[in-house]
């Protein structure tokens, strides 16, 4: 008996020491496995003293009874120590972080077998519903609206709100009021541009004058296109890509197009031969002609003279 007892108390210790090494040592071991470890050994103390009251000569039987006493002391053993184990409570492990594998999803999939490329490059989270269509289509209609707007404001400003030939509060004189209408009247049968009509007159006018004038005209025009620039400069508005904004399109120098290869004086040279209109072979006759005639009128200039 107290073998049995020392063996349990032994038992419970080891427990408890290995219970203490978690963080949580307020766990206790139930009682229910040694209130059922107790019963146990009282019903074998009843049993061995019921066998002394049969015999003294059976010892054979009596060893039998000790070793399955030994083998129910072995197997009450384990049932307590897994009983310990699992009746405690284990501490909680928290994962704050796991590595999962992201499903991809059925449209993926398919479109990596789907034999047309054009549909590896969409993104199936980025499914626009209808309402999401219904918003663009509505955004392009307000787009389009305000462009139409914006045409129509251009043209009023123009045509009536900058047109001077049309308000009769300003104090124009005759010739600026006939430059404005005749202005108008070219930008309406299209030879030149909305608001642009007015000076393309006064350009066909100076056009008229003497070079010297035209020449003092389109410096002073530079001159006043150089302090726009500057002052665009120093308001800080300036960009060199809308340097073409600042320059008047009516004064724009256009570069020739130089033709390649060799220039004669006939005709026009392109892909390898040369090609003479008939004016100018004309031209060319006309000449050997001239040439002919004041050779023969100087002959007889000469003898004239003689005479």
């Amino acid at each position: 008996m107290t073998d049995r007892d020392n063996l349990l108390k032994i038992l419970q210790a080891h427990g408890e020491k290995f219970m203490s090494s978690f963080t949580d040592p307020s766990v206790e071991f139930p009682q229910a496995q040694v209130e059922k470890s107790s019963e146990y050994t009282e019903d074998e103390e009843e049993e061995e003293e019921w066998g002394g009251i049969q015999g003294s000569g059976s010892e054979g039987e009596s060893e039998e009874d000790e070793d399955e006493a030994g083998s129910d002391f072995e197997h009450t053993d384990d049932e307590f120590v897994q009983g310990s184990s699992s009746s405690t409570t284990q501490p909680n492990v928290i994962i704050y972080s796991e590595s999962k594998t992201q499903t991809k999803a059925v449209r993926t999939s398919k479109a990596f077998m789907s034999s047309k490329i054009s549909k590896l490059g969409q993104d199936p989270t980025l499914n626009k519903g209808k309402s999401s269509l219904a918003a663009a289509g509505e955004e392009d209609k307000n787009e389009q609206s305000n462009i139409e707007n914006d045409a129509i404001l251009h043209r009023l400003i123009h045509t009536k709100l900058l047109s001077g030939s049309l308000n009769s509060e300003l104090d124009l004189t005759h010739a600026q009021r006939q430059k404005a209408l005749s202005g108008r009247v070219l930008e309406l049968a299209g030879g030149a541009k909305l608001g642009l009509g007015e000076k393309s007159v006064r350009k066909d006018e100076r056009n008229k004058m003497s070079k010297k004038v035209r020449a003092g005209l389109v410096s002073k025009e530079k001159e006043k296109q150089k302090a726009r620039i500057e002052e665009a400069k120093n308001l800080g508005n300036y960009h060199p890509g809308l340097k073409r904004l600042f320059e008047d399109p009516l004064y724009e120098n256009k570069p020739k197009k130089r033709q390649r290869g060799l220039q004669m004086g006939v005709g026009k040279f392109s892909g390898g031969t040369l090609k003479v209109s008939r004016n100018e072979i004309s031209m060319v006759q006309g000449q050997g002609r001239s040439t002919g005639r004041r050779a023969g009128g100087s002959s007889s200039g000469r003898g004239r003279g003689r005479k």
